[in-house]
């Protein structure tokens, strides 16, 4: 599993090594995320069965549960259109569900 690393981040998609936000440069030094494994926040891939899924869910959001940064992270997740992982709390369904209330079924 690769450390995450969001001193900063560019281009879109996800990228090895960087939870990819935007364009805009993120500097989050305190995020409780910094240095923990990416597949923790973005763990749906090849060959991972529901048990690991639950368990990657499960770590991320307590991480989550104990950052600084929780809100701004989620805020900036329900800006995206495409946005898949664990973001400020939130699971990837439960963000989808969080911007369709905000948006409609638009977004």
């Amino acid at each position: 599993m690769t450390p995450i690393d969001i001193s900063g981040v560019g281009a879109s998609g996800q990228k090895q090594g960087e939870m990819t936000h935007d364009d805009t440069p993120v500097r989050w030094p305190d995020a409780a995320c910094n240095g923990k494994p990416t597949d923790w926040f973005y763990p749906l891939g090849y060959g991972h069965d529901d048990e690991h899924i639950t368990e990657m869910n499960r770590l991320a959001l307590e991480c989550c549960d104990q950052c600084p940064r929780r809100t701004e992270c989620r805020e900036r997740a329900l800006a995206m259109v495409d946005c898949y992982g664990t973001w400020g709390g939130h699971t990837e369904p439960e963000l989808h569900q969080m911007r369709v209330a905000r948006y409609g079924g638009g977004q």
